[in-house]
């Protein structure tokens, strides 16, 4: 190993133990601590299963390599380092300016922009190992990075077009939903509950529909040669086209990654002769992740305390934020070993050579 390498590995151990120790300060026995142990061990259960069961290929990889979870580590600290700086300057929370996609506002901040900029080299860095992790077998942490500056601006390109297009796609869809729930109301009445969670349902199926179309998208664009443009075509063709090798494996971590749907359907009808009135609600919540990216997210702990009344815990939140992430390396390192490059060769130029052989 590299002396960079072995210095990466020890910083981001080192790193990690100092957030998790500094989120940990000040937790008592209490019953939020109680539901967050039950959770942790339930959630790194059903991980590590999904891990062994439906992705064995890429554990492998993972036992094989262990270095290849640096970046993940040095994600975490540097993301708890902007949180902690927030914490004291509040200036780099203030949003910027704002604007409105439909019903959804959104802020955009100096905090903000950190955020997305450290999640795009992780993404690059991430996935340039992945390929070579599973191309060549060798795992070089510092003949990485630097080739990370040749594909960071695809990579952010990308991920920005992925996070804008979901984003749009809740805009357009909760004001559609809620109009449908309301036709829906006056025809069937009580009876409408069922197509309604229905609706939800078809939600959540067509983001995964999205995911899985894109599921390879991030690997491909590292590898690949051609323009811009070209490459997340093919690479949305080398999903499709290879999406029953792995639907299984995203499906699970669709679910194990925050999908979700929650709602509560209300119709009252109250009539006398020659009166009558109507009244329904339906309030929802729902989320589906994009899987094309990695997810560092401690969605699916925040969503079983709220539904406890709980408050959650930092500690535990990056905890199950570290999991999740784990779980989309494995995913991606699955995804690359199940297609062929190959299949990358019918379209490009003549002096085509894979970015993942060529070192800095």
């Amino acid at each position: 190993m590299s002396r960079f390498g072995e210095s990466a590995r020890w910083l981001a151990v080192a790193a990690v133990a100092g957030l998790l120790f500094w989120q940990s300060t000040g937790i008592t026995l209490e019953t939020a601590f109680l539901w967050s142990l039950v959770f942790c061990l339930g959630f790194t259960a059903a991980v590590v299963a999904a891990m062994l069961w439906l992705a064995p290929d890429g554990w492998r990889h993972i036992l094989r390599h262990p270095d290849l979870l640096v970046p993940l580590g040095l994600l975490a600290a540097a993301l708890g380092l902007v949180d902690w700086i927030c914490g004291w300057q509040i200036g780099l929370q203030t949003p910027l300016f704002a604007f409105s996609l439909g019903v959804l506002p959104v802020a955009v901040s100096v905090a903000w922009v950190l955020r997305i900029l450290l999640h795009t080299l992780f993404a690059t860095w991430m996935t340039l190992l992945v390929v070579d992790v599973v191309r060549q077998d060798r795992l070089d942490l510092g003949g990485a990075l630097p080739r990370s500056k040749r594909r960071f601006l695809r990579v952010l390109v990308l991920l920005c077009l992925g996070w804008g297009s979901t984003t749009l796609l809740y805009a357009v869809e909760i004001p559609l939903l809620l109009m449908l729930v309301g036709a829906i109301a006056h025809v069937l009445g009580r009876a409408g509950e069922v197509a309604v969670w229905s609706l939800l349902i078809g939600a959540l199926a067509f983001r995964f529909l999205i995911s899985l179309a894109t599921a390879a998208v991030l690997p491909v664009a590292v590898e690949s040669r051609q323009g811009f443009w070209a490459t997340l075509r093919r690479g949305i063709a080398v999903s499709w086209q290879n999406r029953g090798q792995w639907w299984g494996l995203l499906l699970l971590q669709y679910v194990l990654a925050g999908a979700y749907a929650t709602g509560h359907y209300v119709y009252l009808h109250s009539g006398w002769p020659g009166s009558s009135s109507t009244k329904f609600n339906f309030n929802f919540r729902y989320s589906g992740p994009w899987l094309a990216d990695y997810q560092y997210a401690s969605q699916p702990y925040s969503q079983v305390m709220g539904w406890l009344s709980q408050q959650p815990l930092a500690t535990v939140a990056t905890l199950a934020a570290l999991l999740t992430g784990l779980l989309s390396i494995v995913v991606k390192l699955a995804i690359v070993q199940r297609y062929s490059a190959a299949e990358l060769l019918d379209q490009q130029p003549p002096d085509f050579a894979p970015v993942a052989t060529i070192r800095a």
